[in-house]
């Protein structure tokens, strides 16, 4: 009784905006923990419409689909950032197909469709950071049908590379076009997804040796993680390039004394400042809210 009460007096809403904040921190425990109350929580509601148990009325944002579908979401997402890939797959599986939740209107329609597009691009995501390679042209192609997809999906890619040790140079080629634009992005969404880029892929070419080169892009990471005002990540970034300082050129280190400035200045303190992006990374993520 005590768990029903809790439960009936949660509020979908709620329990959205603490997911956020738990992302926001990326507390994973407390992420795969709230996203399972959300879960119980909508589907209590749910049980309770389609049994006609009368409840007091409470409004809702989105219609009741969307919620079940984005517990089950962000708990895959934590279970993925815990490295638990085969979990992280039967969440996917769950929110592939939500057209059970009747009654749905033209709105609840599209966000089934919606959560079966997100499943489809994170099946692939698992797939490719579990080192299943043999599905890289398969997802390469998705990505070339679904342009908005092909930054966060590069960052997918370029992960499983330094994972498991596999060379995409050819891939980074087939979307030269795509990265050449990345650096034209001002919403705080892409801005993150294209400093994961940045970063990942100068880890990328660490792993080939090519550290000059890697540097550039150390840089880059840099000035994206400071646009972004993510003391954590810029900190980082710095730690990264003095362990290859030594490989930097003249240019290079000049560029970075420029960062070296906004610690001196007190441009980046101690407080943690990273803010949610409600796109995620590596991971597609619902809603922009």
């Amino acid at each position: 009784m005590r768990d029903f009460t809790l439960y009936e007096s949660l509020h979908p809403d709620v329990i959205v905006k603490m997911l956020k904040m738990a992302f926001s921190f990326e507390n994973w425990d407390k992420l795969s923990e709230i996203s399972n109350v959300l879960c119980i929580c909508v589907h209590r509601i749910y049980e309770e419409q389609q049994e006609g148990v009368p409840r007091k009325y409470v409004y809702l944002e989105r219609p009741l689909v969307y919620y079940y579908g984005f517990g089950l979401l962000m708990r895959g997402l934590a279970l993925l950032k815990q490295g638990k890939y085969e979990q992280s797959g039967e969440c996917v599986s769950k929110y592939t197909d939500l057209s059970w939740m009747t009654p749905l209107d033209e709105e609840g329609y599209q966000i089934v469709e919606d959560f079966r597009f997100y499943a489809k691009a994170n099946r692939y995501a698992l797939d490719i950071l579990s080192g299943r390679d043999e599905r890289m042209d398969e997802y390469v192609q998705f990505l070339r049908e679904n342009p908005e997809e092909v930054l966060p999906g590069l960052n997918n890619i370029l992960q499983s590379a330094f994972l498991h040790n596999l060379d995409v140079d050819h891939i980074l080629h087939v979307f030269a076009e795509e990265i050449g634009r990345f650096g034209d992005y001002e919403d705080s969404v892409n801005v993150a997804y294209y400093y994961t880029y940045s970063y990942f892929l100068a880890v990328y070419l660490i792993k080939k040796g090519k550290y000059r080169e890697s540097v550039d892009y150390i840089i880059q990471s840099l000035s994206l993680s400071h646009k972004l005002h993510n003391d954590r990540e810029f900190k980082q970034c710095i730690a990264l390039f003095e362990t290859y300082r030594d490989f930097a050129s003249d240019v290079q280190i000049d560029e970075y004394k420029v960062f070296q400035k906004f610690i001196l200045e007190g441009a980046v303190n101690n407080e943690k400042m990273v803010e949610f992006m409600d796109a995620g990374v590596n991971y597609h993520l619902c809603g922009n809210d």
